[in-house]
């Protein structure tokens, strides 16, 4: 409902809202799953599941299962690379830079498209 309201002020409109809830519907269970092994995404995957009412035991165990692999993988690296841990470091900052880029690409693009779309909108009326 919020979404629904005040979307227009968010350049949400009623059929991305529709979209995003049967894209969700379809993908939503891998999504959440490897969303959590993304550093980035992992921080903000769980805001589709919530507004889509996704079903509370799948999100808990597809959240717990990515959280358990992404856990696991961090332990093995730092186990593996143990004292030179520093000689890795630079890896994964570029990793995370390079998706907080395309995140704010993304959205960039986002808007970019609901603004023109909206445009159109109104030179039609």
């Amino acid at each position: 409902p919020f979404f629904e309201k005040c979307g227009k002020f968010l350049l949400i409109s009623r059929s991305d809202l529709d979209f995003g809830e049967r894209w969700f519907q379809k993908y939503g269970d891998p999504a959440i799953f490897l969303g959590q092994l993304l550093p980035v995404v992992r921080t903000y995957i769980n805001l589709p599941a919530g507004i889509l009412k996704m079903k509370y035991v799948a999100f808990a165990i597809y959240d717990l299962l990515g959280a358990i692999v992404w856990s696991v993988f961090l332990v093995f690296i730092g186990y593996k690379f143990g004292q030179n841990w520093k000689d890795i470091e630079i890896y994964f900052s570029k990793f995370n830079t390079l998706i907080t880029i395309l995140v704010v690409a993304a959205i960039v693009f986002f808007i970019y498209h609901q603004v023109k779309k909206f445009r159109e909108i109104q030179q039609e009326l």
